[in-house]
């Protein structure tokens, strides 16, 4: 199954696995099946553990492989869940194109001029 990673904004990060779509800011989580709720106003996390696990999982995984440290998230405003910015499409093979320009690579420290 293929899977659309992107993060927002924020510093929010998601990932989609068919119906499902997980966004995650540091201990907030938030699920939701897209194809039942398409304006994702009912989060499912609780109701669907072991989806959570396995997205989140698969979202971690992604973030490991990024060529930069992604951004801290602030929060995420339940008002808005849908949206989010960066999108990158792939097998754990997506970047957060919109924030690849705003890190420095992984471990790099900023140089002084």
């Amino acid at each position: 199954m293929q899977h659309l990673y992107w993060t927002g904004a924020d510093g929010d990060h998601a990932v989609r696995a068919g119906d499902w779509k997980l966004r995650r800011c540091n201990k907030d989580i938030y699920l939701f099946n897209i194809s039942a709720d398409p304006s994702e106003l009912v989060n499912r996390a609780a109701a669907s553990p072991d989806w959570v696990t396995k997205l989140n999982g698969v979202l971690d995984n992604w973030l490991s492989l990024l060529p930069f440290e992604p951004p801290p998230c602030k929060t995420i405003d339940p008002a808005v869940c849908g949206i989010g910015i960066g999108i990158g499409i792939g097998l754990g093979l997506g970047l957060g194109l919109a924030n690849l320009q705003e890190h420095r690579p992984r471990g790099r420290k900023p140089e002084r001029g």
